[in-house]
């Protein structure tokens, strides 16, 4: 997860799945239309963040998809207990290294982020946070999506 230790008010995460959709590089080479699923469960970005974090319980997937802007990943987090979704926001607050963004503001998609971005003038329109958007957010019980 980005910041694994934002959950600590909720009691962490017990297990993870992740789902990352991620450019296929060039953009105009031989998987330009293309969906490309890697073809390796879990993906190596999983056993990568193990790597810094070992009791990290994570399974990871990708596919690359034709665009250039940015990676979007999904998560199912089980918590080790249930939480609301309002404590789950307050938790995700403190961190600075998660920007909770609305698609009620226009940042329904990956393009308008990069554009807000490019106004806030950061270089290169770069996002150095997790964007997470908060409306989409959803917690049952103790799973979080």
């Amino acid at each position: 997860m980005a910041d694994r230790q934002a959950l600590g008010g909720c009691g962490g995460a017990r297990h993870a799945v992740a789902m990352r959709h991620r450019p296929v590089g060039k953009p105009f080479g031989r998987h330009r239309e293309h969906v490309v699923p890697e073809p390796e469960i879990p993906s190596h970005q999983g056993p990568d963040a193990q790597s810094v974090d070992p009791d990290l319980d994570v399974i990871t997937m990708a596919v690359k998809v034709p665009q250039t802007l940015a990676h979007l990943h999904y998560w199912a987090v089980r918590m080790p207990r249930k939480a609301s979704k309002d404590e789950v926001l307050e938790a995700f607050s403190a961190s600075s290294r998660i920007a909770l963004i609305r698609m009620a503001d226009g940042l329904g998609a990956l393009n308008p982020v990069k554009e807000m971005m490019a106004d806030l003038g950061r270089p290169n329109d770069s996002l150095y946070e997790v964007a997470l958007w908060e409306d989409m957010l959803k917690v049952e019980g103790d799973e979080l999506f």
